[in-house]
């Protein structure tokens, strides 16, 4: 039996600007996981537009070649956006929504409401590799800015629980008040700007965009900081993490009761556990929706076009 292949997934914040709309028609419309669960697959579709890899309403995975009919991935847009009408009636949404904070970065995008922001300068795409784009790592960067910014660090002090490192009181509020955003957009801002890498992840962009709107229009954002953990292909698995700051369980042996080393909650931490991992949606073959003949018909018109 072969073994899956394993790697390490790095901790992220998971978020969502908490504005009702018609595409957020389900109970936890609030909940991060939930929204980026119902709207990834717009995101995904958007982006496949935007980078040109469309040929007669069916968008092709980046990164991974065009040669084997049978595994080559993709899906129809039709597919996609059938429960939302159509890619205008997304738009018709979306354009004129404060709360689309993805248009900071591409003007005509839409769906920009959630976002997946990792610690580390990395970059997931649905299909393939991760890629590297730098070795800026967000919780060092932070103790090294704050080492420097007395201002910055006296009103993490007196916004949020005190911590060490510093990252993880920030994230404890999973519906930070204003005041609170206000703090968490300058510490992205002050990062934004000391980040050493040739090149600034787009995630860190968006979520920096979404604080600046939650301050601008007083939306409330919902944060959740979710633990590193190891992935293959088919479960994710989060180790023990402090149900309150879900910083690394380290508990602090010199209490008689256990408690977190980070953050000082004294209790049990949350428990080693498994789930699935996000996937290749929208994206599954070619084949399984087009047939083998067409698929291998629709590649050789696809190479084509792409010259």
């Amino acid at each position: 039996m072969v073994e899956p292949l394993k790697s390490s997934t790095p901790e992220f914040l998971r978020w969502t600007l908490a504005v009702a709309c018609k595409l957020k028609d389900f109970a936890q419309w609030k909940n991060p996981d939930k929204v980026e669960r119902h709207l990834r697959a717009v995101r995904v579709c958007e982006t496949a537009i935007r980078e040109g890899r469309v040929l007669d309403g069916i968008c092709v995975a980046a990164g991974q070649g065009v040669d084997d009919s049978a595994n080559t991935l993709g899906f129809r847009i039709a597919d996609v956006v059938e429960s939302f009408v159509s890619l205008e009636a997304i738009a018709g949404t979306c354009e004129k929504c404060p709360a689309n904070a993805i248009k900071e970065l591409h003007p005509l995008a839409n769906a920009g409401c959630f976002g997946l922001m990792p610690i580390t300068n990395i970059d997931v795409y649905p299909v393939g590799e991760t890629t590297v784009l730098g070795g800026t790592n967000l919780q060092q960067l932070l103790d090294e800015v704050l080492r420097d910014n007395f201002e910055l660090s006296s009103r993490i002090t007196k916004y949020f629980p005190l911590t060490r490192p510093a990252w993880y009181g920030l994230w404890i509020p999973d519906s930070p008040s204003l005041q609170q955003r206000q703090v968490q957009l300058e510490v992205m801002d002050e990062l934004l700007v000391a980040v050493t890498d040739t090149q600034v992840n787009l995630a860190w962009k968006l979520f920096t965009a979404a604080l600046r709107i939650s301050v601008k229009h007083d939306f409330e954002i919902r944060i959740e900081l979710c633990p590193a953990g190891v992935r293959d292909n088919v479960n994710w698995t989060v180790p023990e993490h402090c149900c309150r700051c879900h910083a690394p369980w380290k508990p602090d042996l010199r209490k008689s009761m256990s408690s977190c080393q980070i953050c000082k909650y004294q209790g049990h931490p949350n428990k080693r556990h498994q789930g699935f991992v996000q996937g290749k949606r929208p994206y599954w073959k070619l084949s399984q929706f087009l047939g083998e003949q067409q698929a291998a018909l629709f590649l050789e018109q696809y190479r084509q076009r792409e010259g």
